[in-house]
């Protein structure tokens, strides 16, 4: 991401900056802070998007295995009743 890299870059700075005397290790502590929080902010930008799409899936009613294309075998409910309509109960 251009924030995550922006700030890593600043970061870069204020390290060597440091090293010259120019800035505190306070000012590497905080930089270093602002680089963290930008990732989390990342993280949780990724994670509503997954979660936007899942919720639309489902309201579209597209949330199955099929519709996900999910190599498992899929359930067919006419055929599970087809096997079992004629069986008894406990026999």
């Amino acid at each position: 991401s251009v924030a995550v890299s922006s700030a890593e870059t600043a970061l870069d700075g204020v390290k060597k900056e440091q090293q010259y005397g120019s800035r505190t290790i306070q000012n590497v502590l905080d930089q270093e802070r602002d680089l963290f929080q930008t990732q989390i902010d990342l993280a949780t930008a990724e994670r509503n998007l997954a979660q936007a799409t899942y919720n639309a899936l489902a309201a579209m009613g597209d949330l199955t295995a099929e519709g996900l294309n999910l190599s498992v075998k899929y359930y067919d409910p006419a055929k599970v009743y087809n096997s079992v309509k004629y069986q008894f109960i406990g026999f």
